[in-house]
């Protein structure tokens, strides 16, 4: 009949998912966005649990990663080109803020939160992501 291992109604909460928002999507500001910088993102907003645990927060409680680009890379199996565009896509829209700690250290990198799209409103009136970044 058919080839395939379909999941099963008790199946499906069986696996982890990697949640990605839907302002990525319907957001006029996202939309145009390369899937892979939506991907990262989603994965790097994954990774916060580790830095909640490892308590990676600065004076401010502002959550960070120490994740550098060869490891996005790795785990994502994307190349390190794609990754230091995508990288550079988000750090333009203001989705990651990177700290550099010095020769031989990773980066630290801040998730930005998404502007959200509001209806009747322009984009130039919804919230902006802080530049008081540190």
């Amino acid at each position: 009949m058919k080839n395939i291992n379909l999941y099963k109604l008790n199946d499906v909460f069986e696996n982890r998912f990697y949640k990605m928002p839907k302002e990525l999507f319907k957001n006029a500001n996202y939309k145009k966005m390369s899937i892979e910088s939506k991907v990262i993102y989603a994965f790097l907003l994954d990774r916060m649990e580790l830095s909640k645990v490892n308590h990676w927060v600065n004076q401010e409680n502002e959550i960070y990663l120490i994740f550098t680009r060869l490891e996005v890379a790795e785990h994502l199996n994307l190349s390190a080109k794609t990754v230091t565009k995508a990288f550079k896509e988000l750090n333009a829209k203001h989705m990651i803020f990177e700290k550099r700690r010095g020769i031989g250290n990773p980066n630290i990198i801040f998730i930005g939160k998404l502007v959200e799209s509001r209806l009747g409103e322009s984009p130039s009136e919804n919230r902006k992501f802080s530049e008081s970044l540190p």
